[in-house]
């Protein structure tokens, strides 16, 4: 029985003719490959090659040999190649959720980074109402979500990788629009689009509302920030939502100020704490940290 590599040279050998050449193609010395030559044909009890000026010229029963070997060879490359690409997370689907804020700009912008040094790479991606979280993780339809909550379950794993503000979104034309910054206080008089309390946007817009000495009292209620936005810029109402849902100018038609309330919310990696990570999520979150340092968020840290 030969080992693979005792098949490798014996190859390399019957393809280039000659020691020297077959010494150039593994890239080894040619006095190494000569003893393993001669290793083989004393363990096979045959000759393989006759040795004429220079050259090794196969004998028949190197050819028969040959001829069963190169098949076996050829799934050997197969196979080598195929590790390769698992392990470059080629050949694998990353499949990724979102939050709708988050999936609005910054999770494309991650994956635009990724397509750009692995164009190869399948993805499919999906934006997730908070109530699809859980099961999305658990039955494993994908690998991670990236949420501005984290999710409490025993076998999800919540990591922040992210933070931003909040800001009060206005129509262009508001009597507000030239101030720097926005305080609750001054979006009383005007009609409030906004969140249940009972959301994670809500439970911390109405937290700032209350440390500005006043009350989240919205007009109308929303589900998701993309909504909000819309209705804020049909003239609707005005509106306080997370940094991520207007992060990349995507509301030309908004004026967007920060709030002046020291409250804010995080980005959260999600992952199944029972599923061990692919190469291709691996890679995803690398390029996700570097998006929000790119984006002026804050880090883990901050």
């Amino acid at each position: 029985m030969m080992s693979l590599r005792q098949i490798e040279v014996f190859r390399a050998v019957m393809v280039a003719g000659t020691l020297h050449g077959a010494a150039g193609i593994l890239h080894v010395s040619q006095p190494g490959l000569s003893r393993l030559i001669r290793h083989v044909e004393d363990k096979l009890g045959v000759a393989l090659f006759d040795r004429r000026k220079g050259r090794l010229v196969p004998t028949a029963e190197a050819q028969t040999l040959f001829a069963e070997i190169e098949p076996i060879y050829r799934q050997i490359e197969q196979m080598k190649s195929a590790t390769d690409r698992i392990g470059k997370g080629e050949g694998h689907t990353l499949k990724i959720a979102a939050s709708p804020s988050l999936g609005r700009y910054i999770i494309p912008h991650v994956l635009a980074t990724m397509a750009a040094d692995k164009p190869l790479m399948p993805a499919q991606f999906d934006v997730l109402s908070t109530d699809q979280v859980v099961d999305y993780l658990t039955w494993r339809y994908g690998e991670a979500v990236v949420t501005i909550f984290p999710v409490e379950h025993p076998m999800v794993t919540s990591t922040i990788v992210g933070s931003g503000g909040l800001v009060a979104i206005l129509p262009c034309d508001h009597v507000l629009a030239e101030q720097a910054t926005i305080n609750p206080r001054d979006l009383a008089p005007f009609d409030l689009i906004g969140f249940e309390t009972s959301t994670p946007h809500g439970s911390i817009i109405a937290q700032s509302f209350e440390k500005a000495g006043t009350t989240y009292r919205p007009r109308t209620i929303i589900r998701f920030a993309e909504t909000a936005c819309a209705l804020v810029e049909f003239g609707l109402g005005v509106s306080v939502v997370d940094q991520f849902t207007t992060t990349g100018d995507v509301y030309p038609r908004l004026v967007v100020r920060p709030l002046d309330i020291s409250a804010g919310m995080k980005i959260y990696l999600n992952t199944n704490s029972t599923v061990a990570s692919s190469v291709a999520l691996r890679t995803f979150e690398g390029a996700l940290r570097r998006s929000i340092a790119t984006l002026g968020l804050g880090s883990e840290r901050d």
